[in-house]
């Protein structure tokens, strides 16, 4: 089965709870396959280092089937794509459409 990768899932910090919650329903990707959270939302995008090796080690199993959904920070989007392509020369990335409420997919080679 198909797997979505998501880059970082967007969490809020909840006050009465004290935790970090999320606040996007994801729910509709599960559509294209089961869903694997590439990094924590808390991960310090700012050492590349270990964002790349963490990225490195969660994408390496990225098949030319699988889908890359982009969202959370704008830089570990750009990281996560650029690793992604180390795996596959075809990228599908799920894009949500606002006006049919949907993921639609956006597939593209990358060579």
């Amino acid at each position: 089965m198909a797997k979505v990768f998501i880059v970082q899932e967007p969490t809020k910090y909840d006050h009465s709870s004290g935790q970090f919650v999320p606040y996007v329903n994801l729910a509709p990707a599960t559509e294209f396959g089961d869903l694997v959270f590439v990094l924590d939302p808390r991960h310090p995008v700012l050492d590349a280092a270990l964002v790349m090796s963490i990225l490195d080690d969660k994408l390496k199993d990225f098949k030319p089937e699988d889908f890359l959904l982009p969202i959370g920070d704008p830089a570990a989007i750009c990281m996560a794509g650029a690793v992604a392509c180390r795996y596959s020369d075809t990228i599908t990335l799920l894009k949500w459409n606002k006006r049919e409420k949907k993921y639609v997919q956006v597939p593209f080679n990358v060579k």
